[in-house]
């Protein structure tokens, strides 16, 4: 995952500071640091505790090797990109402790919030490999490869709202190391308060469809039960 420059310079400027150059980036200023220690810690923050649509999943869950010595019958290992379990199949019961899941409902899936964590994969050993020592071949340059800022995250699609979210957090926090400015701050960390509440309460509005569609204007004055007497 990268930051987003769009993000950081929006937050930059809602702290009073200038933009950041490609030269800043690439002498690794002050700012850049600063901006690198704040910005993954303040999305996996908000992941955590609100249900942004634009990051929900489903997975099937594996079941754990760990020993079960819940009241329920079955443990799963949660996904390594769980921020924020939300619900399995049905709304069933289920509990989660460290990076387990307990619940009774077998083959469980899991609908949660994504952070995007990547799964550690295993090196493979290298293979022998023979070759003609006599046969020099020519050194070839290196590719210069540049490694993401967080590179054991994968990129996530911000929505608008969690891209505004995360910028104004961050100008919070960036107030408050550069300049101190208290008041300032309280101001940005109350507007990004506001719209991660916005975000709760459009997911509670958005999250499930009407079952049976909008209800007739009689229905709607209790007058169903009358004309189906006649």
């Amino acid at each position: 995952m990268n930051i987003n420059l769009g993000i950081e310079n929006r937050a930059l400027e809602k702290a009073g500071q200038e933009a950041l150059t490609s030269q800043d980036i690439e002498k690794d200023s002050t700012v850049w640091r600063l901006i690198k220690s704040f910005y993954l810690s303040t999305l996996l923050e908000t992941l955590a505790n609100t249900p942004w649509t634009s990051q929900k999943k489903r997975k099937v869950l594996n079941y754990s090797e760990q020993d079960n010595y819940s009241e329920y019958d079955y443990v799963y290992d949660l996904p390594i990109d769980c921020a924020k379990p939300e619900e399995i199949q049905n709304n069933d019961v289920f509990i989660v402790e460290g990076d387990l899941l307990y619940t009774n409902t077998e083959n469980a899936v899991l609908l949660y919030i994504s952070n995007g964590k990547k799964e550690i994969e295993e090196e493979k050993p290298e293979e022998d490999s023979t070759y003609d020592m006599t046969e020099t071949l020519p050194e070839e340059e290196p590719e210069q490869i540049k490694e993401d800022d967080y590179p054991e995250y994968e990129e996530l699609k911000l929505d608008p709202l969690l891209s505004e979210y995360v910028e104004t957090r961050l100008a919070s926090k960036i107030v408050l190391k550069l300049t101190d400015d208290r008041q300032l701050y309280q101001l940005l960390f109350n507007e990004s308060s506001l719209i991660e509440q916005k975000a709760i309460k459009m997911t509670l509005e958005h999250a499930h469809s009407k079952q049976n569609g909008n209800k007739w204007w009689d229905e709607q004055l209790g007058l169903g039960d009358v004309y189906a007497d006649n």
